[in-house]
């Protein structure tokens, strides 16, 4: 008699990169869609990391499935400080713990001033884990992938038409940044000239990412829970753009976690410089 063997398939995992400032009523319905399209780790706009565990706290208690970012790197760490195997570790976690949600914190800097960017940058860079710039201003932009406070330059396709070159692609490059390209005018058009400005504008931007080989992330901005799409959906809809499906499957999840992670580690009480931590 043949004997079956039964074989748990991983899932593709993924993330929303930029959830709106949502009360705690809103979040609910967020993490409810989100785990209908298997999306396990969002991140939570102008939400500090000490608000997100309260949040997280609450949300414990009317049965939902999840963890702060915080609190699983915390469980996780222990004596294991190499975040190569703790990116292993969150997504074997992930996909054991089917059904759980992992909430990060986020802010997106608008300032119109370097000088004000500054400011801003060292009030607000230990209180949330991850820290965006957004501008209209590329003097402003160029300036901010210099600063290693910053994670990621952010716009959607249409203002991204206007600032993205390729002397800014370099210096993102250069400095190992990372641009977050917002999608969402593709959902938000009203009308099909809209719709095919937006693809026209979206291609454009592509085109000088895929040419200097700019890494980037992508993400819906969700204005509503029915807005949001899982990293398969959004790989997908890249395609239209130009995007190679074969090279976004970083954009959907991956780069993300490691930036997540590399920035929990830093800000671990334990941490002196990368590759040295004060015993416990």
């Amino acid at each position: 008699m043949s004997t079956s063997k039964i074989f748990k398939t991983r899932r593709n995992l993924s993330c929303e990169n930029h959830l709106p400032y949502l009360t705690l009523e809103d979040i609910m319905e967020y993490l409810y869609i989100s785990s209908k399209l298997n999306i396990s780790l969002l991140f939570l706009e102008s939400i500090t990391i000490e608000e997100r565990d309260q949040i997280c706290s609450s949300l414990k208690l009317k049965s939902f499935l999840l963890l702060s970012a915080r609190e699983w790197y915390n469980n996780a760490r222990k004596d294991n400080f190499d975040l190569t195997d703790l990116a292993k570790t969150f997504k074997s976690y992930l996909n054991e713990k089917d059904g759980t949600t992992i909430l990060a914190s986020r802010i997106t800097l608008r300032e119109r001033t370097i000088e004000t960017l500054k400011k801003q940058l060292g009030k607000n860079r230990r209180l949330y884990e991850i820290v965006c710039i957004q501008s209209d201003d590329k003097s402003i932009l160029k300036w901010a992938v210099h600063d290693r406070r910053v994670d990621y330059l952010s716009m959607d396709i249409i203002n991204g038409a206007r600032i993205v070159d390729a002397a800014l692609c370099s210096l993102i490059k250069q400095n190992q940044k990372c641009l977050e390209l917002n999608i969402s005018p593709l959902f938000t058009a009203r009308t099909n000239s809209e719709l095919v400005l937006a693809m026209r504008k979206g291609k454009k931007v592509i085109s000088h990412l895929n040419s200097k080989n700019v890494p980037f992330i992508l993400t819906c901005n969700p204005s509503s829970p029915l807005m949001m799409r899982n990293g398969e959906q959004i790989r997908h809809i890249a395609t239209l753009l130009g995007a190679k499906l074969n090279k976004t499957k970083s954009c959907v999840f991956e780069r993300q976690l490691t930036i997540l992670l590399t920035n929990l580690a830093k800000l671990d009480e334990n941490f002196v410089i990368e590759g040295i931590w004060l015993e416990e």
